[in-house]
Formats: structure tokens, sequence, C-alpha cells
């Protein structure tokens, strides 16, 4: 009895403020720490840019074709998918009430400005972050970091930098693919399945989208490319002593990188659409 009566009173007020503070204070710490590896690179960036350009320059068009190229295989796979989904069940509800008009503001409000960004940050992910992340984390604890140091190369200038380059501009290239295909095909689909023209279904898309959504696309795509390689990188950098640690810092990166882009694109859309 006395041990059950112990054991609840580790759950007390103070235990529980307790946990939360310090994961708090942890998450603060992150965050300045990732805030200061972005200003890092944002200084090598200009400081550096004369130096090594061929390699810099190769480095990021690896990451581009890695990221960007090898990902359209999926990308479109689930674009399709959901550009289906989305266009027939919604033309098929909205046929009922005679809304079909508003079939295009649809599309725009679900995936253009929503399901476009997070299926294809999700994508972009568990498939090239958590590379990223155990590509560094086994250059750190095979001390291949410290070599270069050792000849005088910044490994922030001639590996980092080129993977957050190399991963924005391909994030960026994803979104409009996604979106391209989504609608492309969901309308193709809605066409073969419900025989309504292109024609009709078009016309209220090209009305309910406009430069604006496009600009908080790319919006969206530049700090979610960010937030994926730089958390990536620096969870990858975290791996000092031992290989077993490299899955550790993955994970926590895969999380991570969800967890700060899903909350950024709430508040994005809730601050630009609400």
């Amino acid at each position: 009895m006395g041990e059950y009566q112990g054991n609840t009173s580790s759950l007390s007020p103070g235990w529980l403020l307790g946990c939360l503070g310090r994961s708090t204070i942890e998450r603060i710490r992150h965050l300045s720490n990732v805030m200061g590896l972005l200003t890092r690179l944002i200084y090598i960036f200009f400081k550096e840019r004369k130096t090594g350009r061929r390699l810099i320059r190769q480095a990021i068009i690896q990451q581009i074709y890695f990221t960007g190229v090898q990902s359209l295989g999926i990308i479109s796979l689930v674009a399709l998918i959901f550009g289906f989904l989305v266009i027939v069940q919604s033309l098929g509800q909205l046929t009922r009430v005679g809304g079909e008009e508003f079939l295009g503001t649809l599309l725009v409000a679900v995936v253009i400005r929503e399901i476009g960004p997070l299926m294809t940050t999700l994508v972009v992910i568990l498939r090239s972050g958590m590379s990223m992340s155990v590509e560094i984390g086994y250059m750190h604890v095979l001390k291949e970091m410290r070599s270069l140091r050792m000849l005088g190369i910044d490994p922030l200038h001639l590996v980092v930098l080129p993977r957050v380059l190399g991963v924005i501009l391909a994030i960026i290239c994803l979104f409009v693919w996604f979106d391209a295909v989504a609608i492309t095909g969901g309308y193709l689909f809605a066409w073969i399945f419900t025989g309504t023209p292109f024609s009709v279904l078009l016309p209220s898309f090209y009305r309910a989208i406009t430069g604006f959504d496009v600009i908080i696309g790319f919006v969206k795509a530049l700090f979610f490319g960010l937030i994926i390689s730089l958390v990536c990188t620096y969870q990858g950098g975290l791996a000092k002593k031992a290989i077993t640690e490299v899955p550790q810092v993955t994970a926590r990166a895969a999380v991570q990188c969800l967890v700060y882009c899903f909350v950024l694109n709430v508040l994005i859309s809730t601050f630009f659409y609400l």
C-alpha cells in the first residue's frame, strides 16, 4: 500500500509541471540551435559564394535529383489518388445540390492550399529527409566531418549548405508537380467515371485559383524545405560516438519535421485564409 502511494505521488502537479517545463526548455534550446545553424549557413552563403562553386553546384544538382526527380513517381501516384478521391467525391455530392460551379473553389481550398503541401512534405521527409539525417549521422560517427576540417574545408559549406538549397528548390518544384497531377488526373478520372467534360470542370477551377494562392504555396514550400533540411542535418550532426545513435537521431528528425511543418501549415493557413 505504501509502495502504491509512493508511485502515485510521482504524478503530483509539481512533477507534471516540472516535466512540462523541462520539455519546453528543451524545445526552445533545439529551435535556437537550428536557428543558429541557419544563421551560420546564411553567413557562409554570402562569404564563401565564390569558393568551390563547381563542387557546390554539383552537390546542389545531386540533391535536387535525389529529392525531386527520384520522388516524381511516388509524388505522382499520391497526387493521382488524392486528386481522384477529392474531385470524384466532391463532384458527386455537389451535383446532387446543383453546386458544380463550386468544385473549383473546393479544389483550391483542399488540394492547392492544404493536401498538396502536406502530402508533398510528408513524402520528402520520409524519403529524403531521413536519408539526409542518416548520411550526416554516419559522416559524424565515422569522423569524416573532422577529416574535412583537418583539410581546411568547412563541412557546413561543402556538405550542409548544398543539401539545404537542393531540398528547397526540389520541394518547390514538387509542390507545383503535385498540384498539376492532382488536378489534371482528378479531372481525367472525373471525365471517365462521371462523363463530365473538361469544359465544365476547368472554368470553375480557373475562376477559383488566384495568384495569392500560388504565392502562399511558394512560401510554404520555402519554409517547409528549410525546416526539413535544417532539422535533418542538425539531428544527424548529433550522432557523435556510435553508429547505434544514427537511427535514434533519424527517427527524432522525422518526428520533429512532421510536427514543425504541420504546425506551420496551420499557422500560415489560419493567418492568410481565415
